[in-house]
């Protein structure tokens, strides 16, 4: 079985390494220039008061990027190692639940979930509160509570999307009238609340600001929609594949997505402890969004720990664990190897651009251009009023969401698209004067 158990955890590292060097994108670039450009004192101080996160990702990413440098694939790094470090603490939960054969194909289709694969590539905190969440419901199971609040407590540090299973915990607790582990975990709950509350509030006025001055903000965040509840099953089963024409794609992810969770409302029957750990913290959050936006799918990415577990209480000695670990490997590995599915290509975009003096974009989306063009000026969408010159390049990325109508203000102003060029869901337009 220990064969097996380091089969396992190599393959899940070595596919993790496919296309780890493609182009980083918005998020990931803020990331790295984060991590590349500010001390640890700025990153608290000054960079995330106007960010949406709190601050432990970044603090951990700066000192990894201090020693390892701030290429594509070192800023990775960190969440490989969190996915494989997480899908350690589902192999111990799934252990403890039953026996290490039981651990062994939790673990496996937590690794090779198509979307726990693609964040496992991803410069960003969710594989990293994914850890500190598993490794708080291990301890959970085993009794040793103060470390499971102090994990989840870490978690939040990390991402405040983990105060969904902070909160789940407290009510699971409550319905078991279990009021000193309540205690537990509501003490050190509001510690790390009281720590953090100055620049949470700094975080919420920025929020609110952003909200009212951004005219589709919302959709960034995450609109309470039954396209955006619907994205919920469907990524957590195929992952971020997409393909055209949609009716087919619709049809075979919407299939995929009933089997996958039909196994998971029978694991829930056999468990229902781990059932209610899964889906309390998606349940809270389309609640919370209700008042705020906030419903996007890879903000719940930390309950498919729960999700591999239930998948092994449905199939366990059963021929269809099989049938859904290859349907989970088969998918990954769709995006892995296949470029087209890889994220926006600012990379190639940038080698275009270089010998450009400028380029009109939306400067608080910039991030990603600075990283791979650091001389090239950025001129904001917004000041295309004053614009004179008789070419220019326009990179129309979040436009939309940021309600600038760049088309209409060129079109007065005499200019006519001269062609454009697509890198990957970006494309570059270059405008010309009539």
């Amino acid at each position: 079985m220990k064969k097996w158990l380091v089969f396992l955890f190599a393959a899940a590292f070595l596919f993790r390494l496919v296309g780890l060097d493609q182009s980083l994108w918005l998020d990931e670039a803020i990331s790295a220039n984060v991590a590349m450009q500010k001390g640890f004192g700025e990153i608290i101080r000054d960079f995330s008061p106007t960010d949406f996160h709190p601050p432990l990702y970044y603090l951990m990413l700066k000192a990894w990027v201090s020693l390892f440098g701030s290429s594509e694939i070192s800023v990775r790094f960190p969440s490989i190692i969190f996915s494989l470090l997480a899908g350690w603490m589902v192999y111990r939960i799934g252990k403890k639940l039953k026996d290490t054969h039981f651990g062994l194909w939790a673990s496996a289709f937590f690794l090779f979930n198509p979307l726990i694969v693609y964040y496992s590539q991803e410069a960003r905190m969710y594989m990293m509160a994914t850890f500190f969440i598993a490794a708080s419901f291990y301890f959970l199971l085993s009794r040793r509570f103060f470390l499971s609040a102090v994990s989840a407590a870490v978690a939040f540090f990390t991402f405040y999307g983990a105060l969904f299973y902070i909160g789940s915990a407290i009510v699971y607790f409550l319905i078991k009238k279990q009021y000193k582990k309540v205690l537990i975990f509501l003490s050190i709950s509001i510690i790390g609340l009281i720590i953090l509350s100055p620049l949470f509030y700094q975080q919420f006025i920025h929020a609110k600001i952003q909200l009212v001055a951004v005219s589709n903000w919302s959709m960034v965040l995450g609109k309470i929609t039954l396209k955006n509840l619907l994205l919920i099953p469907l990524k957590f089963s195929i992952g971020r594949i997409s393909f055209y024409p949609k009716t087919p794609y619709y049809l075979i992810a919407g299939l995929w997505t009933l089997i996958v969770f039909y196994f998971i409302l029978q694991g829930g029957v056999k468990n229902k402890k781990i059932f209610f750990f899964f889906f309390m913290p998606i349940f809270l959050g389309v609640v919370f969004s209700l008042f705020t936006p906030l419903l996007q799918y890879f903000r719940f990415i930390y309950a498919i720990p729960l999700m591999s577990l239930l998948f092994v209480y449905a199939t366990y000695k059963s021929p269809m664990r099989f049938v859904l670990l290859a349907g989970f490997v088969s998918a990954g590995a769709v995006y892995v190897f296949i470029s087209a599915f890889h994220r926006e290509d600012w990379k190639t975009l940038a080698k275009d651009v270089v010998k450009c003096k400028s380029v009109y974009m939306v400067y608080a989306s910039s991030d990603a251009m600075k990283y791979y063009c650091k001389n090239i000026r950025i001129k904001d969408l917004s000041e295309l009023m004053n614009v004179s010159e008789k070419e220019i390049m326009i990179l129309p990325y979040s436009s939309d969401i940021y309600g600038i109508e760049y088309q209409r203000v060129l079109l007065n102003k005499k200019y006519g698209i001269l062609h454009k060029k697509t890198y990957r869901r970006l494309v570059l337009e270059t405008w010309q004067r009539k």
